[in-house]
């Protein structure tokens, strides 16, 4: 595996200027969205990460899980009426133009985030993404997964009218110099 050697340089001045959008981060629980909300809160308040940041949570419907693919499908519809006003309740070509210009104008970051942690039942509660990490930080907030997420993705090359499915669970590693 790929070990993080050098501390973490993770605070929101170095990510103001960020072409990333949105971070949507989806829940299995209203229980769980609102856990992450107030972590991801706190985070912001104490200037970890920008408050220029838009973060979103949701999650699956009251009906059941939807899986991955289910949960983005509602996440994306979600930001969408929030941010557009309800336009899934327009007419098919009023949705369809008001969704491409919105989601062909923002970049967007979907976190996978739900579930029940089975394999780390210890992390239960706050969720995989807030698992925290052995490695030094310059913060007074131990380092957590969504932090080196964060970190990867802000510094992504993101070309507008992106949007980028990733796992909450799973630290990924790519240069982002390309």
């Amino acid at each position: 595996g790929i070990g993080v050697q050098k501390k973490m340089k993770l605070n929101a001045k170095h990510m103001e200027e960020a072409q990333l959008h949105f971070v949507v981060i989806t829940a299995s629980t209203p229980t769980q969205a609102n856990c992450y909300r107030t972590l991801v809160q706190t985070r912001v308040d104490n200037g970890l990460y920008p408050s220029s940041l838009a973060f979103r949570f949701y999650c699956d419907p009251p009906e059941g899980r939807v899986g991955s693919g289910g949960g983005t499908l509602l996440a994306l519809k979600s930001l969408l009426d929030e941010e557009a006003g309800n336009i899934s309740e327009q007419a098919p070509a009023v949705f369809e133009a008001a969704a491409s210009d919105f989601f062909s104008a923002h970049c967007i970051l979907v976190l996978h985030a739900g579930g029940e942690s089975r394999r780390l039942p210890c992390y239960v509660p706050e969720g995989k993404l807030f698992a925290p990490l052995d490695m030094s930080s310059e913060s007074h907030f131990p380092p957590v997964v969504l932090d080196v997420l964060l970190t990867l993705y802000i510094n992504y090359p993101w070309k507008r009218g992106e949007t980028i499915l990733a796992s909450g669970d799973v630290i990924t590693h790519f240069d982002t110099q390309l």
